[in-house]
């Protein structure tokens, strides 16, 4: 996998893995893990929800911190 930044042409290798999947009753989802490699280290889990009045519900939950220097230097300041 590789994030592009097309309007400066540049493609950086973006390893990531699947490290869990939901799929019950009124809940589905999954989440990723990035590998070795990746700019940044964390996780990223997408889950559906259905609850008991069908109303439906879309959460993205993630954490991460930079694993490389040049996105620690790209981070915004404070």
């Amino acid at each position: 996998m590789f994030l592009e930044l097309p309007w400066i042409a540049i493609r950086i290798g973006a390893p990531c893995r699947v490290v869990y999947t939901i799929n019950e009753r009124g809940e589905s989802g999954f989440a990723y893990g990035t590998l070795s490699g990746h700019p940044e280290s964390g996780e990223e889990a997408f889950i559906v929800t259905r609850d008991r009045h069908d109303r439906v519900w879309f959460s993205i939950k993630a954490f991460s911190r930079p694993a490389s220097l040049y996105v620690h230097l790209a981070e915004p300041f404070p």
